[in-house]
Formats: structure tokens, C-alpha cells, sequence
């Protein structure tokens, strides 16, 4: 699926059926800001060793618009790369 054309009747009709699922939220700065913790943790790991894997997992609670329904945002966040789902 794509969070962009997704309603929230589908989120709703899979957590009322116990389904898990995983969107992928487009960058925006709301959504960066929120992440810069999870970055500045995965710098300070990496600062001196940029070769070997890191990766910092995380959350947070995030509404696109004011009249949305929140969300909890998880954090993959990998040297070079944040992943927000």
C-alpha cells in the first residue's frame, strides 16, 4: 500500500482485526525534526568507526495535520539513511 492514498477506514478495519502493517511516511521537516535524536544518537556511534553497521530503532507519536488520526512513527535509522515507518 501508500500512506499517500490510503484512508483511514483500511487502518482502522486492520486494527480492529488485530493486523499489523507498516506505511512509509514521505520525508517532511515535522518528521526529520522528530527524528534528529535517533540521528544525533546514530552519529555519536558511528563518529569514529563510519565502516562497520550501526542502526538506531525508535518511535514516536506524530500527526500530519491537526484534525488526523496520530500515529506511532518507528525510527530504522542507519548511517546515511533514516527510515521513518
Amino acid at each position: 500500500g501508500d500512506s499517500g492514498f490510503a484512508i483511514p477506514a483500511i487502518y482502522d478495519q486492520a486494527e480492529d482485526n488485530n493486523l499489523s502493517y507498516a506505511i512509509r511516511l514521505k520525508q517532511n521537516a515535522a518528521l526529520v525534526r522528530l527524528a534528529a535524536e535517533a540521528d544525533e544518537q546514530l552519529y555519536d556511534m558511528t563518529r569514529e568507526d563510519q565502516i562497520s553497521y550501526a542502526v538506531i530503532y525508535g518511535e514516536f507519536e506524530y500527526k500530519a495535520l491537526e484534525s488526523a488520526t496520530g500515529i506511532t512513527a518507528a525510527i530504522n535509522a542507519a548511517p546515511g539513511c533514516i527510515r521513518l515507518h
